[in-house]
């Protein structure tokens, strides 16, 4: 791409590589309003009519004057349009809906600082309630008075409740250990490789050994055989999920904790249960109460729960329950007295609003075991539907074991699609929905999976509306790829080509609409590779930049650079390039991209017998670098002026350049 149509990228790029700022209009100068003018409020002028929307706000400098309240509220608010429909991230396990009366309640706990027990005493006391309530769902021990008086507290979510739940096994093995006048130095934990990212956090923070046990494509999960091999005198747990990340599937806690007890009364190590149940621990006791999962094992010393969850209350809320105080190490509970009385604490943070608790609160006495039970049964059942619907396509396999609702499948290896999971996630993006393609972890790294978590919000209605995205999105591949991408090359093209030309009016135009200016190219060449990558002509994408960079359009056919659908000579060039500017001198190191292209190309294609899903995969990312490669080589070495007038080339370090692009 010739570095003068990109100068707009280097305008823009500061040596940080985020997008610079134009001072001036935060400064007193005599050619630009002051911005405390701009931010002066004028209640009768219509939001969109303020003079704020004409002029940018500070973005990485801090403001030196503030704005009108709904002035603020309003650009704000227009940005977080951005983000992706919450009911439509089908990513997520955490909770996007509750009720009116619940949000009332959370936006006045806001205001109190639960860690402030002595002046919020009574939303202390409904955290207790919740630890009790929560204790006895899990079948914690009762007291000789028939009553359960619950070990834990609330936290951040199940990842601070993994981090205290660490912390406490690490102290009673050490404790153990001393006591016996043995090491100390070597403590690990056992887990399976399917675990979420807080657990390594948790062995890397607190110095702990950690031991994986791979899975593989019939099994994502820990088993007792698979755990067994990884323990010693220093193991200071075993850590089953009740509810994998990856596929759902519940770890079957029965069978570690018999192998445990085993191991234990042999050897005399102690080894202790953790439960990992931040999914499904607000899902088995309503869907299959009578699963042995939880305190009913006497070596299950602790649990945490994710309330965002399935427990449905908004994001920042988890628990970490102990069996009995004796399984909480003392040393880990701190007490102060500066803020009036003495007060335990047994956390990684500490001051926190009390929204999420009062929340938590009002959901248990909101529900109940009825109420939960039914909502558990209601994604299940539409879990089951979605599942049907997604088998009945006849290209994918479930993976999943139908435990929680919760659906994952994958390609099956005789249905030879020309695209990848990767592919379909793009195009149901485009519908709004997200819906996360991955592959799978230690064991099982060649195999693709795709997960739709059914929360409450995913009604049946909702569910034919996604199935009917997925099979409009998967036509939509099929035809590219018989088609051999051409559609979505010129539509990628037919973007790209039109900037040539509108980028010269921008650069003298205001620095709006050089940003402008600068998101449009990057839309347009990530929709022209996403449609190379798709349709496997990725050959195409290096010849295209070529000319662009040239000022030449393709001189292939005319409906490679036309606008309307298929072949034929007698489409109309998109724009008119000017012949006289003279070429760039890096033009031939864009050349490069060709070559990478194809080679790629020829990976990526079904004919190739070595070319598996993960290959081509991996011959994507192989383009993708080294076209990045070839732009960043042009990009740098080019003589770039910017509209200052300043030359800014020997500025540009090649790490700038490749963070931006």
């Amino acid at each position: 791409i010739n570095a003068e149509y990109m100068g707009i990228f280097n305008l823009m790029i500061p040596p940080t590589g985020r997008v610079r700022e134009d001072q001036s209009q935060y400064s007193l100068s005599s050619h630009q309003p002051e911005f405390k003018d701009i931010c002066v409020d004028e209640p009768s002028v219509p939001i969109y009519a303020t003079k704020a929307m004409s002029h940018g706000v500070p973005k990485h400098v801090f403001p030196r004057w503030g704005m009108p309240a709904r002035v603020a509220h309003r650009i704000i608010k227009d940005e977080m349009n951005l983000d992706a429909n919450p009911n439509q991230n089908l990513a997520s396990f955490v909770t996007t809906f509750m009720e009116p009366e619940v949000e009332d309640l959370m936006l006045e706990g806001m205001r109190k600082n639960i860690i402030d027990a002595d002046q919020y005493a009574q939303s202390q006391e409904l955290q207790k309630r919740c630890v009790d309530m929560l204790a006895d769902l899990f079948h914690a021990p009762t007291s000789p008075d028939g009553f359960v008086d619950g070990v834990g507290t609330g936290t951040i979510g199940s990842s601070e409740a993994i981090m205290l739940a660490g912390l406490a096994m690490k102290w009673n093995w050490r404790k153990r250990r001393q006591a016996a006048g043995l090491p100390i130095d070597k403590p690990n934990l056992v887990f399976g490789a399917n675990v979420q990212v807080c657990w390594h956090k948790l062995c890397r923070y607190f110095d702990i050994e950690c031991r994986e046990a791979d899975v593989s494509p019939n099994s994502l999960v820990l088993t007792a055989e698979r755990a067994r091999p990884l323990l010693d005198e220093n193991t200071i747990g075993v850590c089953p999920i009740l509810g994998s990340t990856f596929n759902g599937e519940f770890e079957d806690v029965k069978a570690i904790h018999d192998m445990l007890e085993e191991v234990n009364a042999r050897t005399g190590w102690q080894i202790p249960i953790h439960v990992d149940a931040a999914s499904g621990g607000f899902i088995a006791p309503f869907s299959t109460p009578d699963l042995l999962w939880d305190f009913r094992l006497p070596n299950v010393k602790s649990i945490n729960v994710s309330g965002h969850k399935f427990g449905c209350v908004y994001a920042g809320i988890g628990w970490i329950l102990f069996r009995e105080n004796q399984d909480l190490p003392e040393d880990l509970v701190f007490r102060v007295n500066y803020l009036g009385g003495d007060q335990a604490s047994l956390t990684l943070n500490f001051s926190k609003p009390a929204t999420n608790i009062i929340g938590q609160y009002y959901q248990l006495l909101r529900l109940g075991r009825e109420g939960f039970t039914r909502l558990i049964e209601n994604g299940l059942e539409n879990a089951r539907y979605l599942r049907e619907r997604i088998v009945r396509m006849g290209i994918f396999e479930i993976v999943d074991k139908a435990h929680m609702p919760l659906v994952a499948f994958a390609l099956k290896k005789d249905a030879h699609m020309p695209f990848t999971l990767f592919d379909l996630q793009d195009r149901l993006k485009l519908r709004g929905w997200v819906v996360p393609a991955y592959t799978c972890p230690k064991g099982a790294e060649n195999m693709v999976i795709m997960r739709v978590v059914v929360r409450q919000t995913l009604s049946h209605d909702m569910a034919d509306l996604l199935i009917s995205d997925m099979e409009t999105a998967i036509y939509t591949l099929k035809t590219l790829a018989e088609r051999g991408g051409v559609g979505a090359i010129q539509l990628a093209k037919a973007a790209l080509f039109p900037l040539v030309a509108s980028t010269r009016s921008s650069r003298s135009g205001s620095l709006h609409a050089q940003q402008q200016m600068l998101h449009k190219w990057e839309h347009a060449i990530d929709a022209l590779g996403a449609a190379s990558a798709v349709s496997g002509s990725m050959s195409g994408l290096g010849s295209t930049l070529e000319s662009i960079a040239a000022h030449t359009p393709p001189s292939a056919s005319a409906s490679d650079h036309t606008a309307g659908g298929g072949g034929g000579g007698g489409g109309r060039v998109l724009v008119d390039i000017d012949e006289d500017e003279p070429v760039n001198p890096q033009i031939p190191r864009i050349g490069a991209m060709k070559q990478a292209s194809a080679a790629a190309a020829a990976r990526y294609s079904n004919d190739d017998p070595d070319s598996q899903p993960g290959s081509r995969l991996n011959s994507a990312r192989t383009l993708n670098q080294s076209m990045r490669s070839s732009l960043f080589d042009a990009l740098r070495n080019s003589t770039t002026t910017n509209v200052f007038g300043d030359d800014i080339s020997h500025r540009q370090s090649a790490s700038t350049t490749r963070g931006v692009c």
